[in-house]
C-alpha cells in the first residue's frame, strides 16, 4: 500500500558477497513528517505505516501524513507529543507508548484517543510512564516495558494492569530486573530478554520462568538484551547493547555468539543493537546504532548495508528501529534523518534455458508455491525450480492423449489453499497432490464434461473463494470448485459471454470478472448476474 514520492539515490551495496544495487529514498519534515529523530515504526494490518518520533505520532499511507500530538486542554490528543513504542491489538487499535506520559490507544477508523498514566485511580493505572516497548501476544493482552524493574500485563478487554515483579523458578523466586524486550514463539511461549543480559521463557499464567543466560564476556558490565526475534526455523536471536547478535535454540539450549564485522568492532564505539528481522530469502537484518547490517544464514557473512547513507550523512550514529514491512522492504528509523527506505534494484538478468534444467524454452506460464518452489509450464512437461538450492527438477506425471500421440504440452499453472497444484493442457486440467503426488484429469476427455471445447485450456486461475476459472479455447470460461467439479459455465450458449474463445480471466472483487478473448476484445462480466 505504500508508496513513496521522495528523494532517490542509487547506491551500491554487498549482498552475500556480490554488488547489488540498492535505491534509498527518505522522509523528512519536508515531506510532512511531524519530526525528524525517529523511535518506532509499525505496519498495521491495513497497510499504513506508522511512525513514533521525538515530536508526534505519524501515520503514513503512502502520499500523504497524518499527525497526532499532545494538545493543550485537548483530551483527546496524545499525553505526550513523544513517542517511543508502538503495538497494534486484535481489535486494530494502535497503542502508543511515551517517554514520560504513558501509554495512549488509538482508534484509526475515528481517531478517537484514551490515555493510561501512572497516577489514573485504582488498577488502571500505570506503574510508570516511562514506556520503552510495547507487545500484544496471541491471547490479545498488552505488554509494558519501562525504565523501572519488571513488566507490566494489560488486560485489553477489562482495561486492567497487572505488574509483574518476580517470577517463580526451580530456585524459588527471582526478581525481575529491567525487561527491555519481549517476543513470544509460534507455540505463543513468552520469551523476555533483560538489562542482566539473560532470556528468560516466561508462563505467565503459572508467573513461571526459566533464565537463559547469554554468553558474554565476563568483564562487561552492560549487557542487556535490546531486542529478541524468532526467524523462521524456530531459531531465537537477541540483539545486545554490547555489539552482537546472539542465536539461541529453544529446543538445545545451544547459543551462539555473531559479532558485527571485525573493522567496526576494532574502532571501539559503544554499539547497540536495536532492531532484528529475517527476509524470505534466508537473510538476518540488524539495526544498529551504527548502521543497518545483513547477516545471511547461509555463508555466516554479515555486511554493512548503510555504508554509503551513513557517508552520506557523515555520522556514525544513523538508525535508531529498523521494520521490514510485508513487502520486504526495510525502513530504517534514524537518530536525526528522517526515515530511510531500502529498495533492492533487480539483478542482472539471469537466462535460464534447457541448458540449465529447464525441459523446454517454450515457457507458458509460472506459479510460486507456499514453500517458495516456482511450478514452471513449458510445452515439454512441468519443471520446479527450487531457488533456495539453485535447482531443476522435472515433473512428468501430465501426460494426455493428443491427435493420436502422447502430448505433455503444459499451458498453465496455479495453486490452491491446500497447496496442490493446477493445470491447463491442450486436453482439459489436471490437479496435482503434492501431499501424496497423486494425479487426477479434472477437464477434459476422459472427465466428466461432454463438451469437446474443453479440451484447450489457455489459462487456469485460483480465486479466494477457492475455486478455478478455466480460460477455454472455444469454451468460454469454466468455474470448478476444489473438488473439481463445475459449479458455473460462462459462454455464448447462454448469452454470458460475446465469444467462446478466452484466453485470460482477471477477478478484481467477488462480483467482477475481467475476461480477455480472442477476437472480441475484453468483457467485464458480473459473476453474480451473469450479464456482461
Amino acid at each position: 500500500m505504500i508508496r513513496l514520492a521522495a528523494f532517490i539515490f542509487i547506491l551500491t551495496l554487498s549482498l552475500h558477497g556480490q554488488e547489488l544495487k540498492v535505491r534509498f529514498e527518505y522522509l523528512t519534515r519536508q515531506q510532512g513528517l511531524s519530526n525528524a529523530e525517529i523511535y518506532s515504526l509499525l505496519q498495521d494490518k491495513t497497510g499504513y505505516l506508522w511512525i513514533g518520533t521525538a515530536d508526534g505520532l505519524n501515520r503514513y499511507d503512502g502520499y500523504s501524513f497524518k499527525q497526532l500530538k499532545h494538545e493543550p486542554f485537548n483530551d483527546n490528543s496524545l499525553s505526550v507529543s513523544f513517542v517511543h513504542a508502538l503495538a497494534e491489538d486484535h481489535n486494530g487499535n494502535i497503542w502508543a507508548g511515551t517517554g514520560v506520559g504513558g501509554i495512549n490507544r488509538i482508534d484509526p477508523k475515528t481517531m478517537t484517543i484514551r490515555r493510561f498514566q501512572q497516577g489514573d485511580p485504582g488498577r488502571t493505572a500505570l506503574p510508570d510512564d516511562h514506556i520503552r516497548f510495547l507487545f500484544v501476544d496471541h491471547d490479545n493482552y498488552l505488554w509494558i516495558g519501562s525504565i523501572v524493574n519488571g513488566i507490566v500485563r494489560c488486560d485489553l478487554k477489562t482495561m486492567t494492569f497487572e505488574y509483574i515483579t518476580e517470577i517463580n523458578t526451580d530456585n524459588g523466586k527471582v526478581p525481575l530486573s529491567v525487561i527491555r524486550s519481549i517476543t513470544e514463539d509460534a507455540q505463543g511461549h513468552l520469551w523476555m530478554g533483560s538489562s542482566a543480559g539473560e532470556v528468560i521463557q516466561f508462563d505467565p499464567v503459572q508467573k513461571r520462568g526459566i533464565i537463559h543466560p547469554l554468553p558474554h564476556d565476563g568483564d562487561r558490565t552492560d549487557i542487556s538484551v535490546n531486542t529478541l526475534h524468532f526467524d523462521q526455523w524456530g531459531i531465537l536471536w537477541a540483539g545486545t547493547s554490547f555489539g552482537e547478535f546472539i542465536s539461541f535454540n529453544p529446543n538445545t539450549l545451544e547459543s551462539s555468539r555473531h559479532a558485527l564485522p571485525a573493522a567496526l568492532s576494532a574502532t571501539g564505539k559503544k554499539i547497540n543493537i536495536l532492531s532484528l528481522a529475517d527476509d524470505q530469502a534466508g537473510n538476518l537484518w540488524i539495526a544498529s546504532s551504527y548502521g543497518v547490517f545483513q547477516y545471511s544464514f547461509r555463508t555466516g557473512q554479515c555486511v554493512e548495508e548503510t555504508q554509503n547513507i551513513r557517508q552520506n550523512y557523515q555520522t556514525n550514529r544513523l538508525s535508531r528501529t529498523m521494520l521490514l514491512d510485508r513487502s520486504q522492504l526495510i525502513w530504517i528509523g534514524t537518530f536525526s534523518d528522517g526515515l530511510i527506505k531500502l529498495i533492492p534494484l533487480p539483478n542482472e538478468p539471469h537466462n535460464f534455458s534447457r541448458a540449465s534444467g529447464l525441459s523446454s524454452d517454450y515457457v507458458r506460464g509460472m506459479y510460486e508455491d507456499k514453500q517458495g518452489k516456482l511450478w514452471i509450464a513449458t510445452s515439454n512437461h512441468v519443471t520446479v525450480f527450487n531457488a533456495e538450492r539453485n535447482h531443476f527438477s522435472l515433473l512428468k506425471k501430465i501426460s494426455y492423449p493428443f491427435n493420436g500421440e502422447r502430448s505433455t504440452y503444459v499451458t498453465s499453472v496455479c495453486g490452491d489453499n491446500d497447496n496442490n497444484i493446477w493445470f491447463g493442457t491442450m486436453n482439459g486440467v489436471f490437479k496435482y497432490y503434492q501431499h501424496s503426488g497423486r494425479v487426477e484429469h479434472i477437464l477434459g476427455s476422459r472427465s466428466q464434461s461432454n463438451y469437446a471445447q474443453d479440451n484447450y485450456v489457455y489459462e487456469v486461475r485460483y480465486d479466494k473463494r477457492g475455486n478455478i476459472w478455466v480460460s477455454i479455447e472455444g469454451g468460454g470460461v469454466v468455474v470448478l470448485n476444489d473438488h473439481g467439479k463445475i459449479v458455473r459455465r460462462y459462454s455464448t450458449a447462454d448469452s454470458t459471454l460475446p465469444i467462446n474463445f478466452v484466453r485470460t480471466v482477471l477477478l478484481d472483487s467477488d462480483t467482477t470478472a475481467w475476461v480477455g478473448s480472442f477476437g472480441a476484445g475484453l468483457c467485464r462480466l458480473n459473476t453474480r448476474t451473469g450479464k456482461y
